[in-house]
């Protein structure tokens, strides 16, 4: 799962490079895990403040997010949340 910032599109931007981070972590963690494997590990990204979102704060729309990551199947789901 990784976590970003609705309203701050510099959050947004990180998401590939936590996720790859991520990914590189896996890979070093398992020497039988090769660069085609990434695939099989399963992201969910999380939209966070929504609730701020709500108040024309929003820096990150949605169909942005599954153009990016959904549609292009580098994540399995997307949700949009407040913590």
């Amino acid at each position: 799962m990784i976590t970003f910032d609705i309203t701050n599109r510099d959050s947004y931007e990180g998401v590939e490079q936590w996720r790859n981070n991520f990914l590189d972590s896996v890979r070093g963690a398992d020497v039988n895990c090769s660069q085609n494997d990434e695939y099989m590990v399963p992201i969910i990204l999380v939209g966070n403040k929504y609730d701020i979102a709500q108040k024309n704060n929003r820096q990150v729309d949605t169909r942005q997010v599954y153009a990016d990551w959904i549609d292009s199947g580098e994540a399995i789901e997307y949700i949009e949340t407040s913590a």
